[in-house]
């Protein structure tokens, strides 16, 4: 289990040492386009003061208390570390990635007031909601434990 601590709070710095180079590298709602005359992967320094993709950013007080449930939701699953040695491996990574990039999102929201997103990716002018490497950590983390879930339903 010191293990698991080590790595999430590696990948928790990773992420806010990345956001520091944002924040002190490129001005605000500047892009860098990262492939050579290609529009495909580009660095902006994007605040986001909403919910996944920017959604309900005109209800920011509200988001203080959906982080307090956030922090909750946090506890709880370091509740599951009390069960940690009975978990399989693929679960165990999953909860790290989750409770990683849900940490560093909710370090950002308290520090800045808004989560600092920094990778646009799309072609052109189809483009994906501006995104952090924290919230990479998250996707890998549910699809981890649903990939999990539906091999363990399959196996029962």
């Amino acid at each position: 289990m010191l293990i698991a601590i080590i790595a999430m709070l590696i990948l928790i710095l990773i992420d806010q040492i990345i956001k520091y180079f944002v924040i002190c590298y490129i001005p605000y709602s500047m892009s860098i386009n990262c492939i050579y005359n290609l529009n495909l992967l580009n660095f902006i320094h994007a605040r986001n003061s909403g919910l996944a993709f920017g959604i309900l950013k005109q209800y920011n007080n509200k988001l203080v208390l959906i982080s307090f449930i956030g922090i909750s939701l946090i506890i709880i699953l370091g509740y599951f570390f009390k069960f940690w040695s009975k978990l399989q491996t693929m679960n165990k990574l999953s909860l790290c990635m989750i409770i990683s990039g849900g940490t560093s999102n909710l370090i950002d929201r308290f520090i800045y007031n808004a989560v600092i997103d920094f990778i646009d990716f799309g072609v052109n002018k189809t483009r994906y909601p501006v995104f952090n490497i924290a919230d990479i950590y998250l996707c890998i983390g549910f699809i981890l434990i649903a990939s999990s879930l539906l091999v363990n339903k399959k196996q029962s």
